[in-house]
């Protein structure tokens, strides 16, 4: 009987040890994404500062008079330095990705050892209930050992929907943050204020956004199969057309303000859509730590029996 307690419990530390492991993996995946949006930042970061630096060199090849030739020596001194710290921010943020990858890998190649690790612990349970003689005590620990299982199958499709619904806020909230800095630049077309292609930054971001939004809307249509009273915006796109960038390129003042009325409206939708993520989000997790005290409640009185 004690060697059976004994397994019950070892197999269930490797269950929590399990969830522990999921936990940190989904953290890592979302800082991972992170990680290579930052990446392609500095890359363009990068490309910018070395045309600076060609640039200024190409000026500096000029018969420019002596003062603006050292003025130019001195932007280009800056400049360099700029593209030497951005190199240097590479560098750490690609030792950072590999460090984050191995680790992604060990936690991965760990999860694979337990898979089968509820299945381990079940038979542990009914090898241990096999052991007790009373019937009647035998019977009663069946029915609360049966209802732990059901808890624990529950609790894991919990789990699952907390996960997409963690995925569909951080992918919506992306999206919402390239309509945001797409309209900072927007205000600056509009107001004309001193700003080098305001148009070009303003749909750099604006497409950037549109390609978050595929997967945003892959993830938010597996939501709304499984929350059928949740309906989120219909067609909502943030994708410009060429005509569309031709007129913002080149059209009037009113062009700029119906573009960025626009842009104003899909951010209010997708903010809209992050607050119903986040309540569903928060009235599962509510329910979780509800069915697990329940749970534990029934563990702690069989694990006494046995």
């Amino acid at each position: 009987m004690e060697k059976g307690a004994k397994e019950v419990l070892y197999w269930k530390e490797q269950i929590e040890t399990k969830q522990r492991l999921e936990r940190r993996l989904e953290n890592l995946y979302i800082q991972w994404k992170g990680m290579c949006s930052r990446e392609n930042e500095l890359q363009v970061q990068y490309e910018k500062e070395q045309s600076d630096v060609q640039k200024l060199q190409q000026k500096n090849a000029a018969n420019f008079i002596r003062k603006v030739m050292r003025k130019q020596a001195e932007q280009m001194e800056e400049k360099e330095r700029e593209v030497l710290f951005t190199q240097e921010k590479q560098e750490r943020l690609q030792k950072e990705k590999q460090q984050m990858q191995q680790e992604i890998q060990d936690i991965e190649t760990a999860l694979q050892e337990m898979a089968d690790c509820e299945n381990q612990y079940d038979t542990a349970i009914q090898s241990a209930i096999a052991y007790i003689t009373d019937e009647a005590q035998r019977q009663r620990l069946q029915e609360m050992a049966d209802k732990q299982k059901q808890l624990t199958h529950r609790l894991h499709e919990k789990q699952e929907c907390m996960l997409l619904l963690s995925r569909a806020i951080h992918t919506t909230q992306a999206v919402c943050k390239e309509i945001q800095q797409a309209k900072d630049y927007g205000r600056s077309d509009i107001t004309n204020m001193a700003m080098v292609a305001p148009e070009f930054l303003k749909h750099k971001h604006l497409d950037k956004g549109a390609k978050l939004a595929e997967d945003m809307r892959d993830i938010l249509q597996r939501v709304e199969q499984i929350y059928q009273n949740v309906t989120f915006a219909k067609n909502l796109s943030i994708n410009l057309d060429t005509k569309a960038k031709i007129r913002d390129y080149v059209g009037l003042i009113w062009h700029d303000l119906a573009l960025y009325d626009d842009m104003t409206e899909t951010e209010q939708k997708l903010q809209k859509i992050i607050w119903q993520l986040e309540r569903l989000y928060q009235e599962e997790k509510q329910k979780k730590e509800e069915m697990q005290t329940e749970q534990q409640n029934i563990e702690a009185i069989w694990l006494e029996c046995l």
